[in-house]
């Protein structure tokens, strides 16, 4: 059997308002399940700086990565051949500026909400993504972060 390996990275971009925590998730056109947004690192760029680009590609908005250590989930796409081995580090970070309506990806991606983090948590379809949003909000919890965002 094929296996491919593949790097990716995204953010788990929180936002603090008065009704509570919210998290940045995406939709795509061609599916209805919402996803945090990542994508693949690119040749010489690191880490830190894809998740950055992918944000504001798929979503529109410029953020911070908060000065934490990524959470690293894996995951293995088998439905097609080759299987991919996807490594995926996803960076806690917060809103700078922007809106939906700067995203350059529109083709792919055709929704992008605020929504409060139990339902995020709630309605994420890929366990990979789950786990990443479960363990960036225990960081956040733990460290009090409120203040960064």
């Amino acid at each position: 059997m094929s296996m491919a390996a593949r790097e990716a990275a995204g953010c788990v971009v929180l936002r603090q308002l008065q009704g509570g925590l919210q998290v940045l998730l995406i939709r795509l056109k061609n599916r209805d399940d919402p996803r945090l947004p990542k994508g693949g690192v690119e040749d010489g760029e690191s880490y830190e700086q894809c998740a950055v680009r992918e944000v504001e590609e798929e979503t529109g908005y410029q953020v911070r990565l908060l000065p934490y250590e990524p959470v690293v989930v894996e995951a293995v796409k088998n439905k097609r051949l080759p299987v991919l081995h996807l490594t995926i580090r996803f960076f806690l970070a917060s809103a700078l500026d922007g809106s939906p309506d700067k995203r350059k990806d529109r083709e792919l991606v055709s929704r992008v909400d605020w929504v409060p983090v139990q339902e995020a948590v709630g309605s994420l379809r890929f366990p990979e993504e789950k786990e990443a949003l479960e363990e960036c909000l225990k960081l956040f919890s733990a460290q009090g972060l409120a203040a960064d965002l």
